[in-house]
């Protein structure tokens, strides 16, 4: 469930940030000197909000990765242990 949130985010964000994109592109024979160099640059840079909630995503990204690997390796070690029984049974405890 969790990870199905932020890859909708995520998905949300790479679009907005696509939209973006085909607003500012520019033709290639547009170029009109420095005065659309500056243009460019102006509209091509992320506002701080954008660029903080980008990193928020992220760190959720790789905490929601990290969680899943540890599930991973816990439900591992549950099996083996599980498994392990078998070659170590108790003697001193009726059964």
């Amino acid at each position: 469930m969790f990870l199905c949130v932020i890859r909708a985010e995520k998905d949300r964000v790479a679009k907005e940030q696509r939209e973006k994109g085909l607003k500012t592109k520019k033709s290639f024979f547009s170029f009109s000197g420095s005065a659309a160099i500056k243009e460019e640059a102006a509209a091509s840079a992320e506002p701080e909000d954008e660029r903080e909630d980008q990193d928020e995503i992220d760190a959720l990204l790789l905490s929601s990765k990290k969680l899943e690997a540890q599930r991973r390796e816990m439900e591992q070690l549950q099996v083996s242990l599980t498994s392990a029984q078998i070659f170590f049974k108790r003697t001193d405890v009726d059964t």
